[in-house]
């Protein structure tokens, strides 16, 4: 699993346990995620501030991984996990831990991440984390840098950046926030130093139930610069507002949200149509757009033909459920504009 040849994803019981830049490493000679899983996983926080298991974490692991879409669009995979102690546990039963995690082409990753029913261990400080785990041994001179609260930089939102220090691989992680909970990013090695988590922790929170969301971006290191990287998890945070002439957004928060009709969990933007039409424009000169992403609600499963900027976008696909979905492929820093047309039954 790649996107435009600069990556590949592999997974495994339904989680990311490698990743390697084929831009520079084509003969995959290095993974970053070596030894461990990229994540996102959700753990317990000691007295100490030290990240550990939540309890139920224990016994046989009975796993469920499910393909849910493989488009040239995007991929979407789930992936369930069910611990039993007595290993008798049964995947009908409600899943113990879900991921969700969408894939793009443009290297863009969206996660959800949601516990069943968790306790936290006794030790545990009655808070939680969202962890990104990944392979940091000190020969390769792996650079971290948190942002925002609690972290090395001042910046308007939580998130924290990879980057190898001989240009080999970058990586984004902004964990989403709530309102009125601010993050605190931590940066945890293990005891043998080779591997690193970076934690995203909500003060106060007592449970770990969520959903969590968040958002990676793997890139070759040279692609992606700081203050880039600062604009994207912005992006994610407070997502562009779209200027809707037709159509109306969909996302599941209610007409009301402040998302702005993006939905986290899948990296997309929702929209109903009116009358079988969308017209939109996408406004980049004061916060640029990467490769933003959309789902048009077709219940009545009809074709459609998407246009941006005038010029047919051909790369558009239909999700199990019937709807529209496209991305538009490039950074949108002026304003572009996106008609859909359905057609008649």
């Amino acid at each position: 699993m790649g996107g435009g040849g600069l990556f590949e994803l592999t997974f495994a019981n339904g989680q990311i346990v490698g990743w390697h830049n084929l831009a520079s490493d084509p003969y995959r000679l290095r993974n970053l995620v070596q030894g461990t899983s990229l994540g996102p996983d959700l753990l317990a926080i000691t007295e100490e501030g030290a990240p550990q298991e939540l309890e139920e974490s224990g016994g046989a692991v009975l796993v469920r991984p499910q393909l849910i879409e493989m488009t040239p669009v995007r991929i979407v995979l789930a992936s369930e996990w069910r611990h039993s102690h007595d290993q008798k546990g049964s995947l009908e039963e409600p899943p113990f831990r879900r991921w969700v995690y969408t894939v793009y082409p443009s290297g863009q990753i969206y996660a959800a991440v949601e516990c069943a029913a968790p306790t936290l261990p006794a030790a545990s400080s009655g808070q939680t984390g969202l962890a990104v785990t990944i392979a940091a041994p000190d020969d390769q001179n792996v650079q971290t840098v948190l942002h925002g609260p609690a972290g090395e930089t001042d910046a308007p939102v939580a998130y924290a950046t990879v980057r190898d220090g001989s240009g080999f691989a970058f990586l984004l992680y902004v964990p989403a926030q709530e309102s009125g909970s601010p993050l605190r990013m931590l940066e945890q090695p293990d005891e043998d130093r080779r591997r690193l988590s970076l934690l995203a922790v909500r003060p106060g929170e007592p449970r770990a139930e969520g959903p969590w969301y968040c958002h990676l971006l793997l890139a070759p290191a040279d692609l992606v610069g700081d203050e880039e990287a600062e604009v994207r998890a912005m992006g994610f945070q407070h997502p562009s507002a779209l200027d809707l002439q037709l159509g109306s957004l969909a996302d599941r928060a209610g007409p009301t949200s402040d998302l702005n009709g993006f939905d986290r969990e899948s990296g997309s933007y929702v929209i109903r149509p009116d009358r079988g039409r969308v017209r939109l424009t996408i406004d980049g000169t004061t916060r640029p757009v990467f490769s933003p992403a959309f789902r048009i609600i077709n219940s009545d499963e009809r074709p459609a033909q998407v246009y941006v900027d005038h010029i047919v976008l051909d790369a558009t696909a239909v999700t199990p459920a019937g709807d529209l979905i496209f991305q538009i492929p490039r950074t949108i820093r002026e304003r572009a504009v996106v008609e859909v047309f359905f057609r008649r039954s």
